[in-house]
């Protein structure tokens, strides 16, 4: 999803849509996205941004358009971020509290899921090798 699809879901799911204009141009909600995209990469694996990526972080979402790590490969996960930081923010523990434990759970999943693709293909290459 680019950014333009994010932003419009975030208002939907999360019910902000003071940070969304009419129109569905930004008006705030871009700041929680790209916050919630950060966050996330300072909770993941490593290796799965790097290798994904090409980078450790995630490229900033400015334009409608631009997508990022997180948008394209785990759009629901980078909204429930975007949704955790508006109640960061706002002082909301409970919310925040069940966001972060969801938050967390599925990106062990993630994790788990990328050492498992990586591993396959550590095997992969060694039976090849072993030919």
């Amino acid at each position: 999803m680019n950014l333009l699809q994010i932003r419009e879901q975030f208002r939907n799911i999360s019910g902000r849509y003071d940070l969304v204009n009419d129109n569905l141009t930004d008006n705030g909600a871009n700041l929680f996205i790209n916050e919630g995209s950060t966050w996330l990469d300072s909770k993941s694996d490593k290796r799965m941004l790097y290798k994904n990526g090409g980078a450790i972080s995630s490229a900033v979402l400015t334009l409608d358009t631009d997508t990022n790590f997180w948008s394209t490969n785990h759009p629901m996960l980078l909204i429930q971020a975007a949704i955790y930081k508006t109640f960061a923010t706002s002082g909301n523990r409970t919310m925040k509290k069940d966001y972060q434990e969801d938050i967390a759970e599925q990106l062990a999943d993630v994790d788990m899921d990328f050492v498992e693709k990586e591993s396959c293909k550590i095997n992969q290459m060694r039976d090849s090798n072993a030919d």
